[in-house]
């Protein structure tokens, strides 16, 4: 049975702040010493990373879940008649019981005035992974034939934030993007069999409940990446290879696209580098230290250089500008390799796209699909430029970034507890308004609506 994407939609802030802007003249004396050259340098070449979407206080994973549901939905024409599941894969739910699936559902249901009484919704969690096994969820669904409408939606929402002065702030972000996948799908058809996996208890990045900010070890999270995808990647290659009968070589050289998860796009050439070393040369009698330093080494051969160009710099477009969306990392990845020029896209038809998921904590899985000929226009990504987004001051921004729920106003009946004042004001989109504080039976409901 044929299953896999029909269509995408994504969804990002309107505020952005640059990082060669206000914000580096600002972080230059934490980062570089006040060296402001050097810490442009180290983030847009050594991260990879240009601008960072910042979401404005009517923002939440809810609203911007609900977003790019809209942007699918109504690009590719899809009816709520037609949805069987909702897959909410997240990192950052809102509630500890009430799935944001039943939030972003509601906001939905209400902004096209039409029954979603009939759709199964969830919110899955395994940090940057969530997206990996919702779409592996989605699959089973639809192979089982235990779907009754022909789609099931994958929604990943994310929004990345870490305390100021830290070496995470410059790897934030926001965002959140929707995948149709059917039975006999359009866009891309996904291989079957089960996707290859590789985990371990790990302490390398979690947020406990007590803290609004995630507890990380960079350099030690990037070692568990690697380690855990290679592994993936080597028992997704036993079955490819065998079942192809070729080389390691010969399916990534065969590949049109690798699809890897990037908390920040640096970490693309990190991964890539790790995977595909020990089949040019021998690896196995070097120490972790000089196997290190050979990957760094093989990044600099033309080959390597060629290969990146070619299969991953085109996936990287949109993560250099939109920053990390934790679990829609990777359909990010896929949204950015979507908006290639069409002649380009249109000679990789036909072509094996291989996707590289990683969530902290941690567990890896690797897949593959084909992109298929001639997609219609309505199932690929609209440009980003289309969101009309702005920069963000850089006051706004620490101050978007302080901003808590500790103020009271009266609403009609109850009170509630809403966030400050909105940089830019809505229009057009999902918009939070806060959280109930009474009456005491509706104490922290979550409030929502769609803004004209």
């Amino acid at each position: 049975m044929k299953t896999g994407i029909d269509g995408i939609g994504y969804s990002v802030p309107k505020l952005a702040i640059p990082i060669d802007g206000r914000w580096s003249l600002e972080r230059a004396n934490v980062f570089s010493n006040g060296d402001v050259a050097a810490l442009r340098s180290k983030i847009t070449n050594g991260i990879g990373i240009m601008e960072m979407s910042i979401p404005d206080s009517h923002e939440d994973v809810v609203t911007l879940a609900a977003g790019a549901m809209r942007d699918l939905l109504e690009r590719r024409g899809i009816s709520l008649n037609e949805i069987s599941h909702v897959l909410f894969a997240s990192e950052g739910g809102v509630d500890c019981s009430k799935s944001a699936s039943s939030y972003a559902l509601g906001l939905i249901a209400d902004y096209f005035g039409a029954d979603a009484s009939h759709i199964a919704n969830v919110e899955l969690k395994f940090a940057c992974a969530a997206s990996s096994y919702a779409i592996e969820y989605a699959q089973a669904l639809l192979r089982a034939g235990m779907c009754s409408r022909k789609y099931v939606i994958v929604v990943a929402s994310d929004i990345a934030r870490y305390e100021l002065g830290t070496s995470g702030e410059y790897t934030q972000g926001a965002g959140a993007v929707a995948l149709a996948l059917c039975q006999d799908p359009t866009l891309i058809e996904l291989d079957e069999g089960p996707m290859a996996a590789a985990s371990s208890d790990e302490r390398d990045f979690f947020r406990p409940l007590f803290r609004p900010f995630p507890t990380f070890d960079g350099k030690y999270s990037v070692e568990v990446y690697l380690s855990l995808v290679e592994r993936a990647f080597g028992r997704y290659s036993k079955v490819m290879c065998e079942r192809r009968k070729s080389s390691v070589r010969d399916v990534v050289g065969q590949a049109g696209g690798l699809l890897f998860h990037v908390p920040f796009p640096k970490m693309a050439e990190y991964i890539a580098s790790r995977l595909l070393l020990p089949h040019f040369e021998n690896v196995e009698r070097l120490s972790p230290e000089h196997r290190a330093e050979a990957e760094k080494s093989f990044r600099k051969t033309p080959a390597f250089i060629e290969m990146f160009a070619d299969k991953i710099e085109p996936s990287l477009a949109l993560a250099r500008r939109v920053g990390n969306i934790y679990s829609g990392s990777l359909p990010l990845a896929l949204a950015g390799f979507l908006l290639q020029p069409e002649a380009r896209l249109s000679s990789l038809g036909g072509k094996s796209l291989l996707f590289f998921g990683y969530g902290s904590g941690a567990t890896a899985r690797v897949y593959s699909g084909t992109l298929l000929p001639s997609p219609d226009k309505s199932a690929l990504p609209r440009p980003l430029s289309s969101f009309g987004r702005q920069e963000v001051s850089f006051e706004d921004y620490e101050i978007l970034h302080a901003q808590s729920e500790i103020r009271q106003e009266q609403s009609g009946n109850a009170v509630v507890v809403p966030l400050g004042p909105s940089v830019l004001k809505p229009r057009d989109e999902f918009v939070y308004l806060g959280m109930k504080a009474q009456p005491v039976s509706e104490l922290g409901l979550r409030l929502y609506k769609y803004q004209a």
